[in-house]
């Protein structure tokens, strides 16, 4: 009888060893890769919920782009024509205000990450009303451009205006 329930038990240990325990270990193991599955599904639905928000502000964003690319001279022009462009709309708005511009001269471009910088040191000569006409005009020009360094002076009864207008180029 002794033996029989000691037989009994050593039937059932075995079992529980060779059968019960490895269930147990791949039971964690399957419990692990589920809550693995589970923060990559969350991940995954938060990310199809920011894909629609992101679907929608897309176009808006895309528009705002390329509205900021046009403030830039192109890329696909050379430097020298995106500075001569400059020169134009300079003279354009200086002859608009009424002011005259004394001495006009090209700086040296600085190539910088992703855009180049094209500098044009200027003096003009004009009344306060015609000077702050034509950093008005220059200011809300279709192109960004750069008020870098002004110092005024007294010519006769007008004002001088020595000054580095700063317009930008996309690329090289």
């Amino acid at each position: 009888m002794i033996d029989r329930k000691l037989l009994i038990i050593l039937v059932l240990l075995s079992i529980y060893v060779f059968w019960g325990k490895p269930m147990q270990s791949k039971l964690s193991d399957k419990t692990f890769e589920l809550r693995q599955t589970e923060r990559l599904l969350a991940k995954e639905i938060f990310i199809q919920k920011k894909s629609k928000e992101i679907e929608k502000i897309y176009p808006a964003e895309i528009k705002k782009i390329e509205e900021n690319k046009r403030l830039f001279f192109s890329d696909k022009i050379s430097t020298s024509s995106a500075m001569s462009l400059m020169q134009k709309r300079l003279k354009r708005n200086a002859k608009i205000s009424g002011v005259d511009i004394v001495n006009l001269n090209w700086g040296t471009p600085e190539y910088k990450k992703g855009y180049t910088s094209l500098p044009i040191s200027l003096t003009i000569v004009g009344y306060p009303s015609q000077i702050f006409s034509f950093v008005r005009y220059t200011v809300f020009s279709d192109k960004l451009f750069r008020f870098l360094i002004c110092n005024t002076f007294k010519r006769k009864d007008k004002i001088g205006v020595n000054m580095i207008v700063l317009g930008f180029k996309l690329g090289k």
